[in-house]
C-alpha cells in the first residue's frame, strides 16, 4: 500500500476518493456503481459489531443443557435418527 501511496503521492484513500469523483463526473455510472459496491461493503464491514456477553450462569445453563442432549444420544438405540 505504501507503494501505491508514494507513485500517487497522497494517501490511497485519498486516490480512491478522487477516482470516485472522476468516475461521477465523467458519468461513468458502471465504475461510479463499482465504487458504491465497494465503498458500501468496506463502511458494512467498518460497522458490524457483535458484543457478546455471558455470565458464570449462561454458560452454566448451557453446558448442562449440552451435557443433558449428549446423555440423550448415548442412550438413543443404534436405529434411532
Amino acid at each position: 500500500m505504501m507503494d501505491i501511496e508514494l507513485a500517487a503521492n497522497m494517501p490511497f484513500t485519498q486516490r480512491v476518493a478522487q477516482n470516485y469523483v472522476q468516475a461521477i463526473n465523467r458519468e461513468d455510472w458502471n465504475r461510479v456503481g463499482d465504487y458504491d459496491r465497494a465503498l458500501l461493503n468496506k463502511i458494512v464491514a467498518d460497522q458490524t459489531h457483535v458484543e457478546v456477553t455471558d455470565t458464570e450462569d449462561s454458560v452454566a445453563r448451557r453446558a448442562q443443557a449440552f451435557q443433558e442432549a449428549l446423555a440423550r444420544l448415548v442412550k438413543a438405540p443404534s436405529g434411532a435418527k
